[in-house]
């Protein structure tokens, strides 16, 4: 029996928004901690490896591409719905991910941090990383409850694995990171890259 959603203190139900922070806050959180270990990884290893080691010896053009609006969408969809299938490693995938990307984005905003300033690092990564980020661990939120939840159906803590109401909530959290990432990708595109340049040839 699917159970209902949790009352407020009036007694009626919840309304969607406050179900999915009372549900989820603590899975993104988890994804957040996890995101920021890979940060701090990243920024420890400047002084260990070189840019081009840290992208497995490939040409640092390639790497890092012209940012247009449809590459970004396209390139961060993908990790949006990488990020949700990761759940079926049981959040092993899910963890391996945020690492990957908090180290990546530890390394360039230190190794720029030292060579341009701590500002140009602010202004490459504020303006679209306050959307972008979220929609990232949104995603993993999913990937992390799910896999709590196969764990208490596995100790039979739980009935089911997922009932409606939490698939119908992860639904909406999907569809929320999907509908940040062009919005993160039209500020990254058109917004940061014209900060950056007005910045550096200034």
């Amino acid at each position: 029996m699917s159970p209902s959603p949790p009352p407020d203190q009036t007694g009626r139900q919840r309304p969607l928004p406050g179900r999915l922070w009372a549900d989820y806050w603590r899975y993104v959180v988890l994804s957040g901690a996890v995101f920021a270990l890979g940060i701090v990884a990243g920024a420890l290893l400047v002084d260990v490896i070189g840019l081009r080691a840290l992208f497995g010896g490939r040409d640092l053009g390639g790497a890092f591409p012209e940012p247009t609006v449809g590459l970004l969408v396209v390139n961060n969809g993908i990790v949006i719905l990488v990020l949700v299938l990761s759940s079926l490693t049981l959040g092993l995938l899910t963890v391996g991910i945020l690492v990957y990307n908090g180290v990546i984005v530890g390394y360039v905003a230190t190794a720029v941090a030292r060579e341009a300033g701590l500002g140009v690092v602010i202004l490459g990564l504020a303006p679209h990383g306050i959307i972008e980020i979220p929609a990232f661990l949104f995603a993993s939120a999913v990937a992390f409850r799910f896999t709590h939840q196969v764990i208490g159906a596995a100790l039979g803590r739980r009935e089911d694995v997922m009932t409606g109401r939490e698939l119908r909530e992860a639904v909406v959290m999907i569809a929320l990171a999907l509908v940040l990432i062009p919005i993160a990708a039209y500020i990254e595109a058109e917004i940061t890259t014209t900060l950056l340049e007005g910045r550096l040839n200034g």
